[in-house]
């Protein structure tokens, strides 16, 4: 192939790799559609990952321990209660930066009420640690004073259950 010929054939794949890439979500760009739960804090809609923002869930994988001290799957029982609270209503998604995984990071709601917000309240989620979520932080403090969720046992933080468990 010719270098010109193989230049055109190049630029033709980039141009149509970028013609399907989707739109990122933003407030003039929402993603909107029936969400299904990969994890309590992630979600996917139309075959976009979306990461909710300021807040984060046990692993799926992670155990905690409840009142009676045994153990269970609290990051698959909060993903359970998130599918289980969203049904099949229309979740909207405004975001637009991207995590280091690629997923969009947004806000979402489901009949105008806050994914994170609902997941933090029900104590199945804490705020993330470095966010600037007055609104979450006090439903966290709510949520542990009345041992709601993951608060009536005991439990690692998200980020240190990852740390911990995650190969070196």
């Amino acid at each position: 192939m010719h270098h010109r010929e193989m230049i055109r054939v190049l630029t033709m794949v980039l141009l149509a790799g970028l013609w399907f890439v989707p739109a990122r979500a933003g407030p003039e760009n929402p993603i909107v559609g029936i969400a299904s739960v990969i994890e309590a804090d992630a979600i996917e809609i139309s075959g976009q990952r979306i990461r909710l923002l300021d807040m984060d869930a046990p692993e799926t994988q992670q155990l905690c321990q409840d009142t009676a001290g045994a153990d269970y799957r609290c990051g698959q029982k909060a993903a359970l209660l998130l599918s289980d609270f969203i049904g099949q209503r229309t979740v909207t998604c405004d975001g637009s930066d991207l995590d280091r995984y690629g997923r969009t990071l947004a806000r979402c709601t489901v009949g105008g009420e806050d994914l994170g917000l609902w997941l933090i309240e029900q104590g199945w989620a804490v705020p993330y640690r470095y966010c600037k979520c007055e609104t979450y932080r006090d439903a966290a403090l709510e949520a542990a004073a009345q041992d709601r969720g993951i608060w009536a046992g005991v439990f690692q933080l998200p980020w240190e259950w990852r740390k911990a468990n995650s190969p070196t």
